[in-house]
């Protein structure tokens, strides 16, 4: 596998490439590089002027020297120490004051969170590329690959 950095050199302005796949589905359509930024790559394609595509992070992306494979963040379970930053929550909580007071018990969850540096788990942002899923109870991590967004082939 090559790196990020490798990529970077070879997405130059003027290098075309074939979007093959994007989010599980077919598309095979030629794009052309026409700006590159430190941030992203604008791509000129027969229907479109300019298609931007924000680069991810390495962690979502491989990259072998023809095709090029971006991913999704993924979701992992917590751990064992988020696992006991959560259930210290659990039990602060005050379900009472939720019913009533919505407001002052969101500052109190801010609050709690920030002392760990974990405000992601409280689930209402992202931080450090990480939020925590209420629904799922996991969390959402630019570390871990999840599913297959982008397929392109370098020409």
């Amino acid at each position: 596998m090559k790196t990020l950095v490798e990529l970077k050199k070879e997405l130059h302005v003027g290098r075309k490439c074939r979007l093959l796949e994007r989010f599980g589905c077919t598309v095979d359509e030629e794009r052309e590089v026409v700006k590159v930024q430190s941030n992203s790559w604008c791509f000129k394609t027969e229907q479109k002027p300019a298609s931007w595509l924000p680069i991810p992070k390495a962690s979502l992306l491989e990259f072998d020297g023809t095709f090029i494979r971006i991913y999704a963040p993924g979701k992992r379970p917590p751990t064992e120490q988020e696992k006991s930053i959560i259930a210290g929550w659990v039990k602060l909580r005050d379900k009472e004051a939720e019913m009533t007071d919505g407001s002052g018990q969101f500052s109190r969850e801010q609050q709690y969170y920030s002392q760990f540096k974990a405000l992601y788990l409280a689930g209402y942002r992202e931080e450090r590329g990480m939020r925590f899923d209420h629904h799922s109870g996991l969390v959402c991590d630019e570390k871990v690959k999840g599913d297959l967004e982008l397929v392109y082939k370098l020409i």
